[in-house]
């Protein structure tokens, strides 16, 4: 397993090689009638596909509800890849991640270059702790 500090050695790499990449969205419920596959006005209250006579709404209903549960446990995963990524980024920029001001220059760096993607990020950063006098 690598750590921190190995991930932050070679960040780039680590990222080249996709070690921070979020996981896999979870696909949305699908409002097709799960027996014959037609689309079937869900959002109209229908409870029942006219085409086959299958309960639609129900299943749509636990669908979604089992969507939200993923949902959130895949916002949790992605946080914690944010994470992963910013102690590999701050060991990598020289800042220990007990420094005061390691959370603002994350931060700091994440909102001016997240759009460039995660080098960019660690580019900001690189530029940014400069600014800081850790000793």
């Amino acid at each position: 397993m690598d750590t921190y500090n190995n991930l932050g050695d070679n960040i780039y790499e680590s990222i080249e090689q996709g070690k921070f990449d979020d996981p896999k969205m979870p696909q949305k419920p699908s409002k097709d009638c799960p027996s014959c596959g037609n689309y079937q006005g869900i959002h109209n209250n229908n409870n029942f596909c006219p085409s086959c006579g299958t309960e639609i709404k129900t299943n749509y209903q636990k669908s979604v509800e089992e969507y939200q549960k993923k949902i959130k446990d895949y916002r949790k995963q992605c946080m914690a890849q944010i994470e992963k990524f910013k102690q590999a980024a701050l060991s990598y920029v020289g800042v220990p991640i007990e420094h005061p001001k390691a959370n603002k220059l994350f931060n700091m760096a994440w909102n001016n270059a997240h759009s460039e993607g995660l080098s960019g990020v660690v580019m900001e950063m690189e530029e940014l702790s400069e600014l800081l006098t850790l000793g």
